[in-house]
């Protein structure tokens, strides 16, 4: 099953977004403990977009593809946005205790989408960025009835 949508670039636009991989994930029959950790990894990458590359712009738009496969057992989540590529700084090991204690509010959503997800990957195609999140999933982390 693969379905996409196309969003704003506007905080408004992450809501949306969130429902609409929860709902294809449940259509799938994938746990809710599987599927409350995708939408977090998803809505972190929306979020580093609306906010960080797009600033808020209603004008831009981003578009989330989301392949749910069975059979595979893994769930794969693509967020495309156009424009300039965006600098993803190596992976760096972070002090989470470190972090909170300096109060700082961002530059945790890649640390967030990295612990996550199984595989995080970034690529810069013909003017568009793509980030590829996947998730293994195992038949216990599957419900027993997808909703048809």
């Amino acid at each position: 099953m693969v379905k996409s949508i196309e969003l704003q670039g506007s905080g408004e636009s992450l809501a949306l977004g969130r429902e609409f991989i929860h709902l294809q994930l449940q259509n799938a029959g994938v746990s809710s403990a599987i599927s409350d950790l995708v939408v977090l990894a998803c809505d972190e990458a929306c979020a580093n977009v609306v906010r960080h590359f797009y600033r808020d712009d209603p004008e831009k738009k981003y578009i989330i593809t989301i392949n749910v496969s069975p059979e595979k057992k893994k769930i794969i989540v693509v967020v495309e946005s156009y424009g300039r590529k965006i600098r993803i700084r190596k992976r760096r090991k972070i002090n989470l205790e470190k972090h909170v204690r300096e109060g700082r509010e961002s530059g945790l959503g890649i640390y967030f989408m990295n612990s996550l997800m199984d595989e995080v990957t970034y690529h810069y195609i013909k003017k568009m960025n793509v980030v590829r999140l996947i998730k293994y999933i195992s038949e216990d982390e599957q419900q027993n009835s997808p909703v048809p």
